[in-house]
């Protein structure tokens, strides 16, 4: 949650939020958690607001993406690279004022900040389209077989993994969708940003 905060205030105060493109389906999937977040101390009448905006909604296409990416594919070398080293260091020093206060607010050293923000947004150029509160919500939801089942479904039959290996990713993922989507409402609540304007990847990063 700390890191998830740090780099919440580094994102929402540096850089515009961008317009999400994303397709996601308007219905009641979210009644059981919506429940469950209310039973967890947050305020019913907030709670019901939030999930009843026409932006927030069950999205099946973007999570079930999270399904088929693979990290160990990627090329993390690029981030070592001198192009990207001297990027950095430039980033660091345009930034230094607004990273100089996250590191006293949050105790994260501004280097290690830096690095997660080159590693996750290409140093802000790139934010993600997708509105983070449905991608953590719909995780937050995979308790709900035919929910998992839907997210099944979405993910296209060349690339799904064995059954088995997606329903204990699902049950892995669930937890922890659940306690960044209490952290983003918590964060949101006391910036006093909506929390459907947050954008970010289709894995809610």
């Amino acid at each position: 949650m700390l890191i998830f905060s740090t780099l919440f205030f580094l994102i929402c105060f540096t850089f515009p939020a961008l317009v999400s493109c994303e397709e996601t389906v308007k219905g009641n999937e979210f009644e059981k958690l919506i429940r469950k977040l209310i039973d967890d101390g947050f305020d019913k009448e907030k709670i019901e607001k939030i999930f009843a905006g026409k932006e927030i909604a069950f999205a099946p296409e973007s999570v079930s993406q999270f399904f088929i990416h693979s990290e160990s594919s990627l090329d993390y070398d690029r981030f070592t690279s001198p192009k990207a080293i001297e990027s950095t260091l430039k980033y660091l020093t345009d930034n230094q004022e607004i990273l100089d206060k996250a590191e006293v607010a949050f105790g994260v050293d501004k280097t290690i900040i830096t690095a997660i923000l080159l590693v996750e947004t290409r140093l802000g150029s790139y934010l993600g389209t997708k509105t983070v509160i449905n991608t953590l919500s719909t995780m937050a939801a995979l308790s709900d077989e035919a929910l998992r089942e839907r997210i099944w479904d979405a993910i296209p039959d060349g690339k799904k993994p064995s059954k088995d290996y997606f329903i204990k990713k699902a049950q892995d993922k669930m937890n922890w969708g659940y306690n960044e989507l209490k952290a983003l409402l918590q964060y949101t609540e006391k910036e006093g940003i909506a929390p459907e304007s947050i954008k970010g990847s289709y894995a809610g990063a």
